[in-house]
């Protein structure tokens, strides 16, 4: 693929200087680059999807999401896990929030999915603010950052969130014990297209604790992601 297919080939770059392989090979870092473009912000919103659901396998019917009315999913996309976590709770509404470039098309496939009355679709930088919610959702986002970026945006929902606010991340967890996991190939490929990492349980903890979210359980699925669920201090 395009994205990332050409910018390992220079990998190399990343061990001899610790700059990211996509940012010197595309002049500029990986999101900038797809976001300038429509036909690829919709490609990597499909890799995100379909890639997701396979990540997941059966996650979400292991993992009941807490209480709340509105349930918002930050850097959500086009809004699929949304439509998914929606479908089956007739009683709950959603938020939609990204970047407006990333968002834009979004409401097509909500008005499929029979929720274009129940999600508001907000464009927005969680670098900035995020919009108040009952639940917060984020889906292998924050792995795409380095730690003081996660705190950053972990920051910001927890200024928009009330003390007992949920957070749930869908995440890699890292083993601790160094076993076999997909997790190591998608740290190699963080490594080179992004800034960010895989973590464990303990550097979870750490950077929510950081962020003003106390690490409350992690639940398994099937698939590589696993349901990382924290409670606002």
């Amino acid at each position: 693929m395009e994205t990332h297919y050409q910018p390992f080939s220079d990998l190399v770059h990343t061990a001899r200087t610790g700059e990211t392989a996509a940012t010197h090979y595309l002049g500029k870092p990986m999101f900038d680059w797809v976001n300038e473009s429509a036909r690829l912000t919709q490609l990597q919103n499909s890799a995100m999807s379909g890639g997701g659901k396979v990540a997941r396998g059966d996650l979400l019917e292991r993992y009941e999401l807490p209480d709340g009315e509105v349930v918002a999913d930050i850097g959500g996309a086009d809004g699929s896990l949304l439509a998914e976590l929606l479908a089956d709770r007739p009683q709950r509404r959603g938020v939609l929030f990204d970047l407006p470039a990333v968002v834009s098309d979004a409401p097509v496939r909500l008005s499929a999915a029979g929720l274009a009355d129940r999600v508001d679709v907000v464009g927005g930088d969680f670098f900035d603010s995020v919009p108040a919610a009952d639940v917060y959702v984020m889906s292998v986002v924050l792995h795409d950052w380095d730690d003081d970026s996660c705190v950053r945006i972990l920051n910001n929902i927890a200024a928009s969130a009330t003390p007992g606010t949920r957070l749930v991340l869908i995440e890699a967890v890292v083993p601790e014990d160094g076993q076999p996991h997909f997790s190591k190939l998608l740290d190699l490929v963080m490594l080179a297209m992004l800034t960010g990492r895989e973590r464990s349980e303990s550097e979870w903890r750490e950077l929510l604790a950081k962020g003003g979210f106390a690490l409350d359980r992690i639940v398994n699925g099937s698939g590589a992601m696993s349901a990382i669920e924290a409670t606002r201090i």
